[in-house]
């Protein structure tokens, strides 16, 4: 389905959709790239204004978030990608 403006599809940033969700910014991006958030096209998306790049997600986006931390929380999902990076990276 094509939307007429996209934008107001997707019109929460990294830092509405953390304060929608009680989060901080960094357990946020936990919980989306632990459950691929970024990849699922009707939560998330990625706009070029002229030279720069906005990061949007959408509403659907919150509700998934939602739904996930009913099952889990959100300190076990920090505590697992923090562990996760830290291997990647040594």
């Amino acid at each position: 389905m094509r939307r007429v403006n996209e934008l107001d599809f997707y019109s929460l940033g990294a830092k509405q959709l953390a304060e929608k969700l009680g989060l901080t910014v960094p357990k946020l991006v936990a919980v989306v790239d632990s459950y691929g958030i970024r990849k699922d096209a009707e939560c998330y998306k990625e706009f070029k204004i002229g030279s720069q790049l906005h990061k949007r997600y959408s509403p659907r986006a919150l509700d998934r978030i939602k739904t996930i931390l009913e099952g889990e929380s959100v300190d076990g999902i920090w505590e697992r990608y923090r562990i996760t990076r830290v291997n990647v990276q040594t």
